[in-house]
């Protein structure tokens, strides 16, 4: 059991260092290590699909593509956005955390009854985030 709960720990620490370090393997690496359920063991996803992605619990990460794809990463979303090349993603809290989103991915903005504001992605999918419509709208880069 103190093995078990040991290694968890271990694989806590390690793996924001290893999807950190991931890009360091080549700076123009297309490819984002991603963690699986499995300590040690990753995906990789190419960069330029990434459309959004969102913390859909207190300790996992759900990345959307481009063609409307969902895999879930079992991290927070914070250290998958550091280890993102883009530096025009723009991120909004949500109920477990934080958005992070391209906006050229965005169609639009709905309001939510719950005072929230739904960003609909050119994929047909969409993340919810806890601030109105009004604020992300302010929020997001002027082309």
């Amino acid at each position: 059991m103190q093995a078990s709960r040991s290694a968890w720990r271990f694989a806590a620490i390690a793996l924001p260092v290893l999807v950190a370090s991931a890009p360091a393997t080549g700076q123009d690496d297309p490819w984002l290590a991603i963690q699986t359920n499995n300590a040690g063991a990753l995906n990789y996803v190419r960069q330029s699909e990434i459309e959004a992605f969102a913390d859909v619990s207190p300790a996992n990460c759900m990345l959307i593509l481009s063609d409307g794809e969902e895999i879930r990463v079992f991290q927070k979303c914070a250290p998958v956005a550091a280890a993102l090349k883009n530096e025009r993603l723009v991120s909004f809290p949500n109920e477990f955390g934080m958005v992070f989103v391209s906006p050229s991915s965005i169609f639009d903005l709905f309001s939510t009854n719950t005072s929230g504001c739904r960003l609909n992605l050119k994929n047909r999918k969409f993340v919810s985030v806890n601030q109105s419509c009004d604020s992300v709208h302010q929020a997001l880069p002027r082309e």
